[in-house]
């Protein structure tokens, strides 16, 4: 939560410029206001009290203010809309470059809707933050400053009055919203995971519907949207609660204040100093806007709480890693030096296979993606070509051609060979416009058939070596001894690393190695 919360004022330090110019605009825009509640207040004295007709100096008072209002407010809104526009787009660019630096398995630890999340949401939360709460929090420390100074040169008492008064709003406003970084951090998570768990049983609705698991999947689905249901009253009664204490305690002392004030004209009461009608009339228009500030700090306070909550997700993925808490990340990265001279000095026509073992969570994935990173960006190792297959399949919403061929050209016969080869030739004549069949968001492929779809792919490719990332998980087991026995035959001669959970034959492998819970890699 520290990290958090200092990240953020890190970034309000370095929008400080913006945030200043947000700042001048809103209080033009305050200036102009109590400028037209001044000739207000006068107007109404030459007309009620005085019996006169308005002056010529308050009706160009009045015009210039209200115009001044109007502008301000308007470039207010767009300079601030830019303001949030340039911020999140700096963002989005900071966060791309280090994603375009991290290893594939660091972006799959985050599910697809956790992605959307910090796209569209964590990021705009944190946007708000700075050019809302942030303006707005020294906007309610100035406003009220100036007005109070400008009250108690009028009338002392009445200025007396709000110093002691001012403060409660804030004190209540703290103690409320006390542990709402924690609800809403509850908030979103329970979005996340009710988002994610949608979206991949929408992805998997015909295994589902083949295992007939529908109902059970949607009591899970049940529960957890009645779980976000509560995690969002939870927030909203906060909110209701902080915004009805503020709203009690600035009408309470707006009302005490124009008693006071009504008596005071009434003369039923002269305690202190006597006031006119036009400094009563300013008093009165003018209190409610000192309230306004701070009750619009509140109802924006639960912004920081949010931001406090989404910051934790940004920050955390803008932060490269800390090595010091990563031991296994330089031990895997010496194993892969040790792996490449090995494969270097087996420089043999025949083909090698390693079976690369160990517990969950040791760093077999990251192993693999740091040696497919050592391929691609060591000029002597960039001869050879590598592909990887991972535990999912991506099927990419256009033609089985493209899907196969990845933005490459291939004869439409070597095409279907490789189909064939790896037992697809049945489900392409099913399909109604062959290779040109369009996969849209919902593939016409079951798990085994996009396995095999994934290791044409690698095929076409003609690679050296081939990486394998548990290419079988969350496959039957009947499923898996078909997809290993076939990509055991369609990659003899290849050198492999493959990296499973489940059963394989050992005479398939030349070597076994395997990663420990440290990190370590014993060959």
């Amino acid at each position: 939560m520290k990290l958090s919360q200092d990240w953020l004022v890190k970034q309000s330090v370095e929008q400080r410029p913006a945030l200043l110019v947000v700042l001048l605009l809103q209080c033009a825009y305050i200036a102009c206001k109590i400028g037209v509640l001044w000739a207000l207040a006068v107007g109404f004295d030459a007309l009620l009290i005085q019996h006169q007709s308005l002056r010529v100096e308050t009706l160009k008072i009045l015009l210039v203010s209200s115009i001044g209002m109007s502008v301000a407010y308007a470039v207010l809104a767009q300079v601030r809309m830019r303001l949030k526009m340039t911020y999140q787009l700096s963002i989005h660019q900071q966060l791309s470059k280090v994603l375009a630096q991290a290893s594939q398995h660091q972006i799959r630890a985050q599910s697809m809707y956790s992605w959307q999340q910090v796209w569209l949401q964590h990021i705009p939360t944190v946007a708000n933050y700075l050019f809302d709460f942030v303006v707005q929090k020294w906007l309610s420390a100035l406003v009220p400053l100036v007005l109070i100074v400008i009250i108690t040169s009028i009338n002392w008492l009445i200025g007396v009055a709000l110093i002691l008064t001012l403060p409660l709003l804030p004190v209540f406003m703290i103690l409320v919203g006390k542990g709402t970084a924690h609800r809403h951090q509850a908030h979103f998570q329970a979005l996340t995971d009710l988002g994610t768990l949608f979206a991949d049983r929408l992805r998997n609705s015909k295994l589902l519907a083949q295992f007939q698991q529908h109902d059970t999947q949607a009591k899970i689905l049940d529960k957890a949207s009645a779980a976000y249901n509560i995690k969002t009253m939870h927030v909203l009664t906060l909110a209701f609660v902080s915004s009805s204490l503020l709203d009690f305690f600035s009408t309470l002392s707006i009302a005490i204040i124009a008693v006071y004030i009504g008596f005071s004209l009434l003369g039923e009461i002269d305690f202190g100093i006597s006031i006119q009608f036009v400094d009563g009339m300013f008093i009165l228009l003018v209190v409610p806007l000192l309230f306004a500030e701070l009750k619009r700090l509140g109802q924006l306070y639960h912004q920081k709480e949010a931001a406090v909550a989404a910051s934790g997700v940004v920050q955390e993925l803008m932060t490269p890693p800390d090595e010091e808490k990563d031991a296994a990340k330089e031990s895997a990265c010496r194993a892969i030096n040790q792996i490449f001279e090995l494969m270097q000095s087996k420089s043999t026509t025949r083909s090698h296979w390693i079976a690369l073992t160990g517990p969950s969570g040791a760093g077999k994935t990251r192993l693999l993606q740091g040696m497919l990173e050592l391929l691609l960006n060591t000029p002597l190792l960039h001869q050879s070509k590598v592909a990887m297959l991972t535990q999912e399949s991506v099927i990419l919403p256009g033609s089985i051609r493209d899907n196969v061929c990845l933005d490459r050209e291939y004869p439409t016969a070597e095409i279907i060979h490789v189909l064939t080869k790896v037992g697809l030739a049945e489900w392409l004549l099913q399909q109604p416009q062959g290779l040109a069949t369009l996969m849209g968001d919902y593939p016409p492929l079951s798990g085994g058939e996009a396995r095999r779809l994934a290791l044409a792919r690698v095929m076409l490719l003609d690679v050296d070596i081939v990486m394998l990332d548990e290419p079988t998980a969350f496959l039957t087991a009947q499923l898996h001894t078909e997809i290993s026995t076939l990509i055991h035959n369609v990659l003899q001669d290849k050198h492999v690393i493959w990296v499973s959970h489940k059963g394989l034959p050992p005479t398939w492998f030349n070597e076994q190695w395997r990663i420990d819970d440290c990190g370590e890699l014993s060959l």
